[in-house]
This record gives structure tokens, sequence and C-alpha cells, in this order.
């Protein structure tokens, strides 16, 4: 595996599909804004979200390590064989999400509406079924993203992942006269088929289609299949639903919190995926051929990456959100019916959000790890304490703050995640913590918070005017900027020369 070309195709991919997701909130702020509706669309996606990243992590995580050992191997496991059939799994999953949940609506649909003459029609229940079939067919597409990357397909299948969100942009702009919110669905349904054509033909490239269908998998292999997604399943929607419980503790702050949550966290989240979804995948599969060839020693170099290169660079992507947050966001989604007061309220949001990135980035390397050497169990462990510390750190400092101490609670959830998983495959002897490197660590997020210090007693984001540009302390900002750019620069390239 070519890990500098691996990341550089997930990378370019990554960049054009999280600017269409981008596109699509501006275009959804811009069209219907802040509002009850928009809170209830955000609600209501947040349940396919939370499901379809939990599951689809899972698989990835699952079938990487068993395609790379298929691949390398004989007789019944056999990549393509083994391809075909998980493929053929997850079409089946899919088919039954559909009828599952449309029946549930359909319960809902008489018990809620039926008087005996008429049938009131709850705006939910129309809502929901407008999006049900996008997100099943983006389920279809996520989950066939490991399993085509373990054949170093990384572009077309990232590509295809445009799909949903190109198709919404086209719905809310040519169909909302028409229908209203539901556009958004309907749109997004239409682009996911393209998504779909487009992960069909990545499976006949790779050759999985000439591969025969095996009516289950072999037995040994499904064991194994069966306990880890199981237990990574269970151990991501612990952990995961933190998202989902921080928008409906929201709710609590009045009209359109929800959506300001919404809009700051995943505009934060996408600008994170770029680089997360771009090396996430490949160190996935290094670490797999790693662990199969028995070679610790490049195990523990990609690990060291946490403390160094991903620290440096997710410190620096906090710096640069702080400075660009205001304008950024003013640019973004100040313009139809998004006022002034809502632009200020997702910037404060999104620095709030930003400070997530040292630790979310560091562990990358932790979590891909834990499920290669199949110690998924942890995860279950880990949720638990993190769901608990979220809850608390959302009374106390939404106590405080309000929605601002909501999005600083994630901040420290993901401090004790990357906490935890350290601490566990130190003990297990997997990795060692170095002490040198933890320092390093410890030194970017501490040049971070001085240079954060600094903005905030010059009271940065008050500054609007071209002409505040040109003000010393301004620039005496922009010189810090680039001075941890560079040195940021320096230290994760003498990272990655491992």
């Amino acid at each position: 595996m070519n890990i500098k070309k691996s990341i550089a195709k997930l990378l370019s991919g990554n960049v054009f599909v999280t600017a269409s997701n981008l596109i699509r909130d501006i275009t959804i702020a811009s069209v219907f804004g802040a509002t009850y509706v928009v809170d209830m669309f955000f609600l209501f996606i947040s349940i396919p979200v939370f499901f379809i990243t939990i599951v689809t992590n899972a698989m990835r995580n699952v079938c990487v390590p068993i395609l790379v050992e298929a691949d390398k191997g004989e007789g019944e496991e056999l990549y393509g064989v083994l391809a075909k059939r998980l493929l053929f799994s997850i079409l089946k999953y899919a088919s039954a999400i559909i009828l599952l949940i449309t029946l549930a609506f359909l319960i809902v649909y008489y018990i809620s509406g039926f008087d005996g003459n008429t049938i009131e029609i709850p705006l939910g229940v129309w809502l929901a079924l407008s999006i049900i079939p996008m997100y099943c067919l983006a389920f279809v597409i996520e989950s066939s993203q490991g399993i085509l990357q373990v054949k170093d397909m990384f572009f077309l299948p990232v590509i295809s992942r445009l799909g949903m969100p190109v198709g919404i942009i086209l719905g809310a702009f040519l169909l909302t006269k028409n229908i209203n919110i539901y556009a958004l669905g309907v749109g997004g349904f239409f682009g996911s088929i393209i998504g779909l054509i487009l992960i069909v033909y990545s499976f006949s490239v790779a050759g999985v289609f000439a591969s025969r269908l095996i009516l289950k998998l072999p037995y040994n292999t499904y064991l194994r299949f069966k306990k880890n997604l199981f237990l990574l399943i269970l151990g991501a929607a612990i952990t995961y639903v933190n998202p989902v419980v921080d928008q409906w503790m929201s709710s609590f702050y009045g009209e359109g919190s929800v959506a300001y949550i919404g809009y700051a966290n995943r505009l934060t989240i996408g600008v994170a995926s770029i680089i997360m979804g771009s090396i996430a995948p490949v160190i996935l599969g290094y670490y797999s051929e790693a662990f199969y060839n028995n070679q610790k020693n490049k195990i523990q170099s990609v690990f060291d990456l946490s403390f160094t290169a991903f620290t440096w660079v997710g410190s620096y992507m906090t710096l640069s959100c702080w400075f660009v947050s205001k304008i950024g966001i003013d640019f973004l989604y100040g313009h139809g019916v998004f006022s002034s007061d809502d632009v200020k309220i997702v910037s404060k949001l999104m620095n709030c959000y930003s400070v997530q990135f040292p630790f979310l980035f560091a562990s990358t390397a932790t979590y891909t790890l834990i499920a290669v050497v199949s110690k998924n169990e942890w995860f279950i462990k880990f949720g638990i304490i993190m769901f608990v510390v979220n809850i608390i750190g959302n009374i106390i400092l939404g106590k405080y703050y309000g929605l601002f101490g909501i999005a600083c609670s994630t901040v420290i959830v993901y401090s004790v995640s990357i906490a935890l998983m350290c601490r566990n495959l130190h003990l297990e002897k997997f990795i060692y913590l170095r002490i040198k490197k933890i320092l390093e660590a410890l030194l970017a997020i501490c040049a971070l918070f001085v240079v954060g210090g600094y903005l905030y007693s010059i009271d940065y984001w008050s500054y609007s005017s071209v002409k505040d540009l040109l003000r010393i302390e301004i620039v005496f900002a922009v010189y810090l900027w680039l001075v941890y750019g560079l040195v940021t620069y320096k230290r994760a390239r003498k990272a990655l020369n491992f």
C-alpha cells in the first residue's frame, strides 16, 4: 500500500464531499433559515445519520482486516468471494430497514391520526418517510467504502457520496415551491441513485461480480465478523448517541437552538472529516497488513503519530477556525432569512466545537488500532463512560453557558476518550506510551491556548472592517498564526517520515 497516494486520493475526494455538504447546509439555511421546520428536519435526519455512521464505520473496521487477510490467502476465503457475500448482506439489511421503518410509520399513521372518519397525518410522519429512501441508499454506498478500499479504490467510491448532498441542493432550489421541506428528501433520493450506480461500477472494476457467490460466510469468518461487528456497533452506538443527546438538550434553549447546534457541529465535523476521512481508512489498511505480518515496529510508528503529526495538525486547524469563524459563517450563512444574530451564535459555537480537533485527530490512530487487534469490547466501556461525562458536562456547563456549554462538553468527551484508549492499549502492550511524544502533544495544545488567549484579550472577533486588518494587534495575531502553521508543518513532516 502506498500511503501517500492513498491519502491523496481520499483527500481529494473528501474535499468535494465536504464542500457539497457545506453547500447543502448553506442552501437549507438560505431557503428555510432557522425555523421550527428546519429544527424538525435536522432532528429527524440525525437518527438515520446516527445509524449509518455507527453501522458503516463498524462494518469497515471489521471487514477490512478480514478482507486484507483474504486477499493474501487462498481457497474459499478469497477477497472477491467474501466481498460479494458481504455486498449481498448489505443489500439485504438495507431492504429490511426500508420495510421495518415504513411499517413503523404506517402504524404511527393509524394510531395518531385515525378518528373514525378522517386521517390527519402528522408532519413528522411525512418528513420521516421523505428521508428514509435516500438514507437507505446512503447506507449501501457508505457500507461499500471499506470493501473497495482494500483494493486501493479510494477516489471513485468517495465521489459516489456526492450524490445525496447534490440532490438535496437541487431539490431545495427546484422543488421547494411545490412540496416545501419534503423537496430535500426527494432530491436526495435521486442523487443517491447516481451514487449507487458509481458503487456498482466500482465493484465491477474490482472484479467482485466475477467471483462466485457463496450462500454464507465461512464459519470461522462468520463468528469473527459477527462478534466484532456486534461489539463495534454497540460501543459506537453508545458513543455516537452523544450528538443526538446534544441536539435534544439544546432544544430546551428556545426556537432555533437545535438548528444552531446542527449548523455549527456539522460545519466543524465537516472540516475535520476532510483530514480524518482521508487518514483513517488508510491507517486501517496499513495496521491490518502490519498486524497480519506481526510488524510491531510499524504499528508503534503509526500510533506515535497520535501525539505528533495529528495533534499538531488538529491544533492548527482549531487555531485557523478561530481566525475565520465569524467571517466564514457570515460569508456562508449570512444571507436569505439567516440573520446577523444567527451568524454570531453559530460562529461562537464553532469556536467552541473546534477545540475538539487536537483530541479528535489524535484518536484516529488509536480507535483504528483497537479495531484491528479485535479489542472492540473496550468501546462499550468507553462509550458508557463518555455518555455519562457528556450528560454531566451538558448539565453543568449548559447551566452557566447555555448552548456554548453543550459545545464545550463535547471537547471534554473527546479528551476523555483518547485518554481511555491510550491507557488500555498501553496496558495490553499493543503499543508503548512514550513520555517524549506525550509532552510534544501537550506543548502543541498549550501553544494553541496561548495564541487563543491573545485573540481573546484583543477581542479579535469584534473587528469586522477591512481597515482593521492593518491594526498592529491584528497583524501580530496573523503573525502568530503563520508561525504556528510553520511549526506544525515541520513537526508533522518529521513525524510522517517514519
